[in-house]
């Protein structure tokens, strides 16, 4: 992505926490990708880097603002803390935690960013236009991860061809599961909680 950012084959670019002007290898090549950038949209809860890349800091950001044509728009959201929901690790341990205070001014978490993205288009048309744009990514990593350990079913290692079946069989059924099954229960829930609001 750098790479072509720096060859100005990309007109914009999403950054969502992600601070890529720290993250990246090459710290020239990313400030003079994102400097090729017409747009560019941050939506960190804190002020970063990438966010204030056209800045002149002196020896830590030596630019010429002038020079930088990028227009940046900054979104902020909301951290952990101001929002509930469920996060996992390599441990494969799912833990929930609950809302611990509400976000300062008009901002909003991921799903109330979701839900003005889909404002004006129904649960079929936002949930098949979500899909086509990220549905061939999820299936590629899906099918990518499977065909990993498919051949671990060949171990003459008793334990290590059971688990290559296993996770075979997890990524694939993970895999439409995040393709099918979720979109088709949250077109299911959400619209009965419509019903429930209108009656």
């Amino acid at each position: 992505m750098v790479d072509m950012m720096a060859a100005g084959q990309i007109n914009g670019l999403f950054c969502q926490g992600l601070n890529i002007m720290m993250a990246a290898p090459q710290k020239e090549k990313t400030l003079a990708g994102l400097s090729k950038l017409k747009w560019l949209v941050v939506i960190d809860p804190i002020e970063t880097e990438t966010a204030r890349f056209w800045e002149n800091h002196g020896e830590f950001n030596n630019v010429n603002p002038k020079s930088i044509q990028t227009e940046v728009f900054q979104l902020p959201t909301s951290v952990y803390v101001e929002e509930e929901g469920s996060f996992t690790n390599s441990s494969r341990v799912i833990q929930w935690h609950w809302k611990a205070a509400d976000g300062p001014g008009d901002i909003v978490d991921e799903l109330g960013q979701a839900k003005i993205v889909r404002e004006g288009k129904d649960l079929t048309t936002a949930y098949y236009e979500t899909l086509n744009f990220t549905g061939r990514v999820v299936a590629l990593i899906g099918v990518t991860l499977a065909a990993g350990v498919v051949t671990w079913a060949l171990s003459p290692i008793k334990f290590q061809a059971d688990m290559g079946i296993l996770l075979t069989f997890m990524f694939i059924w993970n895999m439409f599961g995040a393709l099918i099954l979720m979109p088709a229960l949250a077109v299911f829930l959400l619209k009965s909680g419509d019903a429930a609001k209108t009656a």
